[in-house]
């Protein structure tokens, strides 16, 4: 089960914390380190900094004067995993205070955590991908909403293209779900074949289109008569359409928006794009984050040749 499994069934929301003395605190925090994580993380990070806020001031408890005790009381609520989580999550939010001169002293501080194995992220091969887009136009029903102002067969025409070319979108350029939310028409330079993307920290970068998806593009946007945002969604609906299409395509890996991305880029490194093009594609910071996918490239040229190669071995003489 994952920490965000585990959590209880009713969030603490920005209104819970609006009694105390430290909602601006926290929300400065969020601001902060928002640039630096991605979306799930920082999610993560604000449902349990608040958890934590919420039951120190119910205990009538300065959250500054924190002590390593208290931290360890909070945490027994939580599986291994999860504390893992949450003591790093609480961890960065004092770092942030003590650097602030709001605390002098950080509970995580003396907290031992267990190692856990990192996993290489996980990727689709190409058939999955287009199984995958197959999958997001075949899921859609019918069905009309009110304000869309549209008829059942023009709502039903426009979830199914926008979906299918959602995540053809993000399989071919690695956008962040976040990204894809937010992207517009006058974002997209069809002459130019770029796309203009404001990613994290608010720093602009250049994206390639292939040919294809350009012409899918103008497509979508003079069929459906699209001015504003390309397709008006929200990070979590995003989630949600590319998970429903995982699981109408059979496919049995966890398939999420960052799947995709992991995706993207594991394709353009397999196909020969040089890695420093890749790190500008992504909006990576450092080289280094972008060379795991060197490594996850070359795991997936060993597994694709054992497919293929393992029945010819098990057919020859030896």
């Amino acid at each position: 089960m994952s920490a965000g499994e585990e959590e209880e069934k009713i969030e603490i929301t920005e209104e819970d914390l609006r009694a105390f003395e430290w909602e601006e605190i926290f929300n400065e925090f969020i601001d902060y380190v928002e640039p630096e994580v991605s979306e799930t993380t920082l999610r993560y990070y604000g449902n349990f900094i608040k958890r934590w806020l919420l039951w120190l001031l119910l205990d009538g408890k300065d959250p500054a004067k924190a002590t390593v005790e208290d931290l360890k009381k909070f945490l027994e609520r939580y599986s291994d995993v999860s504390k893992r989580t949450v003591t790093i999550a609480i961890g960065r939010f004092y770092a942030y205070l003590i650097e602030k001169g709001i605390a002098s002293n950080n509970p995580a501080g003396e907290i031992k955590l267990r190692r856990t194995p990192k996993k290489l992220p996980e990727v689709l091969t190409v058939e999955e991908c287009s199984k995958l887009i197959t999958a997001a136009s075949r899921m859609v029903k019918e069905g009309k909403i009110p304000y869309t102002g549209m008829s059942p067969k023009e709502l039903y025409e426009y979830k199914r293209d926008r979906n299918r070319l959602l995540i053809l979108l993000m399989v071919l350029t690695g956008l962040r779900a976040s990204e894809v939310s937010n992207l517009a028409v006058k974002n997209i330079d069809f002459e130019s074949k770029v796309i203009r993307v404001l990613g994290k920290g608010r720093k602009e970068r250049i994206v390639p289109m292939t040919d294809g998806l350009v012409k899918e593009l103008k497509r979508f946007i003079k069929k459906h008569k699209i001015k504003d945002r390309l397709f008006n969604v929200g990070v979590r609906q995003i989630e949600n359409i590319v998970k429903n299409a995982a699981k109408v395509a059979g496919i049995q890996k966890k398939v999420t928006p960052h799947t995709l991305r992991h995706t993207a880029a594991t394709l353009m490194i397999m196909n020969g794009v040089d890695i420093s093009t890749v790190q500008q594609v992504l909006g990576h910071e450092s080289l280094a984050t972008t060379q795991i996918y060197i490594t996850l490239s070359a795991e997936h040229i060993k597994e694709e040749h054992r497919k293929g190669m393992e029945p010819v071995s098990r057919a020859l003489p030896g």
